[in-house]
């Protein structure tokens, strides 16, 4: 039982960076506290050039130390080409790419010099965090039907990807003003029994993400000082006044 919830938790991974707008901020709220501190503040940038474009979304203490740089890139036609998350505070390196009809993952540990890799086919369904929205507005009169949409999550950390499903949630939909709340599930039914689902907030208009509560990728110390221990947070999304509008 332990080892399938860590397994699902590991899976969250990189919720909070799902977005591909152009610039935003984020802070990350820790959780379960009445007055939460922010732990992190996350900003995203597009870049563009003739051959490819790149989101980059760098996390920070709030002192300003970097503790993980994401990347995103894209081909010409605004279409997959690769994903890169370089994790400064376990100095580790996870990269997923495609090349014709495969995805290959990497994942690099600096410290020993070890390097596990594995590939997986490319399907159609296939997400990262900062494509997510993206793919889910592209579905975004199922979702308000209540009818479900399914993903395979790229989980670099993992090298592997993982299947999940999106469905409206009435209730918690019926309660906030303005907003679509989307229930994330594993497909795997029995995995599902035994976890707790995560919740999308979407402001209905704009749909866009304003919130979300779940696994992030920076992670924080054990209170011994020997590790490091994988982070739930609430992120709370900022845009610029010109995408308001």
């Amino acid at each position: 039982m332990k080892n399938i919830l860590r397994f699902y938790l590991i899976l969250q991974i990189s919720l909070t960076s799902c977005l591909v707008q152009a610039d935003f901020t984020a802070q990350l709220f820790e959780l379960e506290t009445q007055s939460p501190r922010v732990l992190f503040e996350q900003s995203n940038k597009d870049y563009s050039s003739k051959d490819e474009s790149y989101s980059q979304s760098l996390y920070k203490y709030p002192d300003g130390r970097l503790a993980v740089e994401e990347t995103l890139y894209k081909d010409k036609e605004g279409r997959f080409k690769k994903y890169v998350i370089s994790h400064k505070q376990i100095n580790e390196k996870w990269m997923i790419e495609k090349v014709g009809h495969q995805l290959n993952f990497r994942r690099v540990y600096f410290d020993s010099g070890e390097v596990k890799r594995d590939s997986e086919d490319w399907t159609e369904d296939f997400v990262v965090g900062p494509t997510l929205v993206s793919y889910l507005r592209g579905r975004w009169n199922q979702l308000n039907k209540g009818e479900s949409v399914k993903i395979r999550f790229g989980v670099p950390a993992r090298r592997e990807t993982v299947g999940f499903k999106f469905k409206k949630d009435a209730d918690k939909t019926s309660q906030a003003k303005g907003q679509l709340v989307l229930k994330m599930t594993p497909s795997n039914f029995i995995i599902s029994l035994l976890v707790d689902p995560i919740y999308l907030y979407f402001d209905v208009q704009a749909k866009r993400l304003l919130k979300v509560k779940g696994r992030t990728l920076p992670r924080k110390r054990k209170k011994d000082g020997g590790g490091w221990d994988e982070l739930d947070v609430q992120t709370v999304f900022n845009y610029k006044k010109s995408e308001e509008s």
